[in-house]
């Protein structure tokens, strides 16, 4: 086994060394270390099976590195992915095209040792060691992500769910309600994942419930087919909370209280385990219940799952509501058709006010009458109240207002009995009531109660004075009249109340937070809410209505195509997105939820459906894989500067050796010698630009005046950049101290000015005049964009670099960060990267806005101090002086420059001892500690690492002199091992001088 893991190492390490470098053990160490310290977990196949994996293997599986070496990878996966797909077969696919040389990345499902889920992401990519090809796996777990963008999807689908329910009956006919019902219980259904939903409406004649309305699963029985009814008395315990309008759950029926010993027998007969219902009503009347359970199973049913069933039922209910309305209606229109040619005039409006003063008016044309009223019965008072009383001319009569006694008079009595009354000569009744008024000689009476269905709600009198009694003729056409009269205000009432129905549902239309639309298939908008509006950027929608979809709303064409012919096969489209034209020109991403319909009358095909502007969960996303992108290519680059800087302290130290034993100083030779450190001080300039690209270079920051800094770079520009070409600064005069590294600022403003210069000279038309514009102002964080900000500063100050040059299009401005992206024919792409990295490292933030033809401007933002200036103070080099024979342990594994350090050092009377890893310096640490005074460490060695041969020397010698070496060391790293006793630290590449002086200071 160790035979085996040696060389599944030795794969794993030797794969990724250039062949210039496989002779060195210590680099195939030190990778080691990285291998096994990695976060993801890596794996080597071979021949379709695992070779090595790193520590973080056996902790994301569960298995240990026994149980994993030798299997095949999809040995712990289950039989098929969650997308259908075969587990072996998939993976054996992604390796063989990897073993092609064509790199992989794909999500896949893993199950632990312990048999939990793993969902992750894994890249392949091919590595060769001799003649062997093998396949590197790095494997990320994601499985949280996953479980987050589930509930999210879950979310979304929520939302969409209840908006498409609800926006499912806003324009449909009544006649198609029942329709609606049935995709509604079947899209409950499948949503909720249950086995039947149903809806019961309560017969009141017949006091039962009868299913109106069912779907359910594959393999379940029909309740319609049963000709299922359940008697009310049956169910008291159920009939009690659905009369309170209740929620019904019951997460096992035969768990239910005894007192519900007869619901369990009949939920039971619907085969029913669990079950979930709401009560329909209309107003304040039960009419019915709506539900859905479980056959196969218990289920605990959520509040969040109720609450979905509540919204559902009030929408039924409202359905139920607007088609019993609109039945109403049509039984109604019906009457008034068979009453048309007694008088048309009476149906031309649906006020209620007006129905009564036409009824009135056409009564008197027909019925010669001296008075005419109607009395409405007040039941809490107990009497009838005058409701209009009008005179043969139609004129109301404002002395009949007295209210008549409940009980008393022909009125009173027609509303007890519920029965038209006929009264001639009506001062001979003893019912009559005058209440103090002149009773007239005769007097004739016909009084008709006005109801609906079995409420009456007050009588329709007419009289006469002086004149012929009425006829039975008269007397059944005054009964016709009232009865049309009735029909006719319950009519205009029930209008006004369909009327505030299709208010609800046009609230719940324009209240919606996405943009919910009715289109035409070629590209007429026909209706669209407000918040499509504004997402559009229009001022109104009949403004909208004139745009054509397709021509004016998409910026890839098509796109709408792609997008109709989907529509057209399947008849509905899930998240679709695509890229809308705003007014003015704005870009917005969008997801296109949506189905077609046809029209039954014009048999067009129609699109209805939601706009979601996704725009700013897009630029979060290109955000952040901006940042991943930077983040991986940091580190390579990083990596490169580390030991980039090993070879120039090699060389460096070689030739200051060198220039030591030049005899008599020649100055041909010193001339060489000098170029050659000139050449390396030149490697070290492009190892700290690496390091800046990669947030790993060490920034000095001080409080420094950022306007000296403009200032100066200011007065090169003038000497350097075309005449025609004008620079002009602007300085706000309350600018403050800033934290940072005068070098490196003046960088990036130089970077940013010569990109300007550039941008200029590009511009059309050959013209080569321009101007750059520099502004330092001081501003508050609300004046940051909120997408940028990442720490808490209250103060910022701002400089703007804008020009007037060719600008770029947007494609480019997503991309002038990336590094290696460059416009130029000339250039390495690295310009604007670096002033990325500088600006990270200042804790500072850096926007562009840009145009094509109109210029660019660069937004920086600097924290702000309060701080003085620092001025610098020229620090003299103190004089070296010869040792006194004192022991330095010198670790550096690079052998070479170990060699180089200890002849510098026995120079100057020294005692040298060596190591070239960090397990040999412990060692010897151990067994010469009592002689060791101080210790030379480089940080990145193999076997051992520096930081943890630090930690294990002060665990034996609290007090040893320690002086760190590096060419790549995180500033936080450093500060921690200062605070626990470092005493120097040498940046690579370091001259002789440099190393002999930090010995002589730790040493006194």
């Amino acid at each position: 086994m160790i035979i085996q893991e040696k060389q599944a190492l030795t794969y794993s390490i030797k794969s990724e060394i250039p062949a210039s470098g496989r002779t060195h053990p210590d680099t195939e160490n030190k990778f080691s270390t990285f291998f096994n310290g990695a976060l993801d977990a890596i794996f080597l196949v071979k021949e379709g099976a695992f070779v090595d994996c790193n520590l973080k293997s056996e902790v994301l599986f569960g298995y240990s590195r026994e149980e994993l070496l030798g299997k095949h990878p999809y040995a712990f996966s289950p039989v098929l992915q969650p997308d259908g797909s075969c587990s072996k077969e998939k993976i054996q696919e992604y390796i063989n095209k990897a073993l092609r040389g064509i790199p992989q990345s794909f999500e896949y499902t893993y199950s632990r040792k312990n048999g939990t889920v793993l969902e992750t992401e894994i890249t392949l990519n091919r590595v060769t060691f001799e003649k062997d090809s093998l396949v590197q796996a790095i494997v990320r777990d994601i499985t949280k992500r996953k479980e987050i963008e589930a509930e999210l999807r879950y979310r979304v689908d929520f939302e969409k769910f209840i908006a498409s329910i609800s926006s499912r009956f806003i324009n449909l006919p009544a006649e198609r309600i029942d329709e609606g019902i049935d995709n509604t219980l079947e899209d409950v259904g499948v949503f909720t994942g249950v086995d039947r939903s149903f809806a019961f409406i309560y017969n009141n004649d017949t006091k039962e419930y009868s299913v109106a309305s069912e779907w359910y699963n594959e393999g379940v029985a029909s309740l319609i087919n049963r000709k299922l009814t359940i008697p009310v008395e049956s169910i008291p315990w159920w009939q009690d909370k659905l009369t309170k309008f209740e929620i019904i759950r019951i997460a096992d029926v035969s768990m239910l209280p005894l007192e519900a010993h007869r619901e369990r027998y009949f939920l039971a007969s619907m085969g029913l385990r669990s079950v979930l219902c709401v009560p329909l009503r209309i107003e304040k009347s039960l009419i019915g219940f709506f539900g859905f359970g479980t056959v196969a199973e218990i289920k605990n049913w959520s509040f969040e799952t109720a609450g979905v069933l509540r919204i559902v039922g009030e929408t039924i209910s409202h359905s139920l509501e607007r088609k019993q309305r609109d039945n109403e209606l049509q039984r109604l229109a019906d009457q008034r058709k068979r009453l048309l040619e007694v008088s048309t005039s009476m149906l031309t409006t649906l006020q209620p006010d007006e129905v009564l003063k036409q009824t009135l008016r056409v009564l008197n044309e027909i019925i010669r009458f001296n008075e005419c009223g109607i009395h409405i019965l007040d039941r809490a008072n107990d009497v009838l109240r005058p409701y209009i009383v009008v005179d043969a001319d139609g004129k109301q009569i404002e002395s009949e207002k007295e209210e008549i006694p409940f009980g008393e008079g022909i009125v009173s009595s027609v509303v007890q009995s519920g029965k038209a009354e006929l009264v001639n000569n009506a001062q001979d009744d003893s019912r009559s009531y005058h209440h103090g008024r002149k009773r007239a000689k005769e007097e004739h009476i016909i009084c008709v109660p006005m109801h609906t269905k079995n409420k009456i709600l007050g009588t329709f009198s007419v009289v006469r004075r002086n004149n012929a009694p009425f006829s039975s003729g008269e007397f059944e056409l005054v009964q016709l009249f009232v009865g049309y009269a009735t029909i006719g205000m319950e009519n205009a009432h029930l209008f006004q109340q369909i009327k505030t129905s299709e208010a609800k549902y046009r609230e719940l239309f324009e209240d919606s937070r996405d943009g919910v639309f009715t289109s035409t298939y070629d590209g007429t908008i026909i209706d669209i809410n407000s918040a499509g509006v504004q997402m559009l950027g229009y001022e109104s929608k009949d403004e909208l209505k004139k745009v054509n979809i397709g021509r004016d709303l998409y910026v890839h064409p098509g796109q709408r195509d792609e997008y109709r012919e989907l529509l057209k096969k399947n008849g509905y489209v899930k998240d679709f997105e695509v890229l809308l034209r705003a007014k003015g020109g704005k870009t917005i991403a969008c997801l296109i939820t949506s189905n077609a319909y046809f029209d039954d009358i014009t048999g067009q095909l129609y699109f209805r459906g939601f706009i979601r502007d996704i725009s700013k969960e897009k630029t979060l996303e290109e955000h952040l894989q901006r940042t991943q992108k930077m983040e991986s290519l940091g580190q390579l680059a990083g990596g490169i500067a580390h030991d980039f800087n090993n070879v120039l302290g090699i060389i460096q130290s070689g030739l200051s050796v060198l220039g030591s034993k030049i005899p008599d100083k020649d100055s041909s030779v010193l001339k060489y010698k000098e170029m050659c450190e000139h050449a390396v001080q030149r490697g070290a300039d492009v190892a700290r630009r690496l390091l800046t690209f990669s947030k790993s270079d060490e920034v000095h920051l001080t409080p420094v005046k950022i306007q000296d800094i403009v200032n100066d770079l200011t007065k090169v520009l003038h000497h350097t950049i075309e005449k025609n070409i004008i620079v002009k600064t602007t300085i706000s005069p309350d600018i403050s101290f800033i934290l940072g590294d005068k070098g490196q600022l003046y960088q990036v403003l130089l970077n940013l000015c010569v990109n300007a210069r550039d941008a200029i000279n590009d511009s059309p038309n050959g013209t080569r005049t321009g101007e750059i514009r520099i502004t330092v102002d001081k501003v508050d964080a609300s004046s940051v964009p909120r997408s940028l900000i990442k720490k808490d500063h209250k103060k910022y100050t701002r400089i703007v670099v804008s020009d007037n040059g060719c600008g770029m299009p947007e494609q480019v401005v997503r991309k002038i960060f990336d590094p290696f992206y460059t416009t130029k024919l000339k250039g390495t792409g690295l310009g604007l990267s670096i002033v990325f990295g500088i600006m990270q490292a200042h804790q500072g933030m850096i926007d562009v806005v840009s145009e094509s033809g109109k210029g660019t401007s660069f937004m920086l933002y600097l924290p702000g101090t309060e701080a003085e200036a620092v001025q610098s103070v020229e620090v003299k080099t103190e004089e070296i002086r010869n040792g006194n024979k004192e022991t330095i342990l010198i670790v550096e594994d690079e052998e070479i420059l170990c060699t180089l350090l200890e002849e510098v050092l026995t120079s100057k009377g020294y005692t040298v001892l060596k190591a070239n890893d960090g397990s040999e310096a412990l060692t010897i640490y151990k067994e010469r500690r009592a002689d060791i005074d101080a210790v030379i460490m480089d940080m990145g060695l193999p076997k051992l690492s520096g930081q943890a041969l630090f930690l294990h020397v002060k665990q034996l010698q609290p007090n040893e002199k320690i002086i760190l070496a590096s060419g790549y060391l995180e500033e936080e790293l450093k500060n921690n091992l200062f605070e626990l006793g470092a005493k120097a630290y040498l940046q690579k590449p370091y001259k002789p001088n440099e190393i002999l002086q930090a010995v002589q200071k730790v040493l006194q």
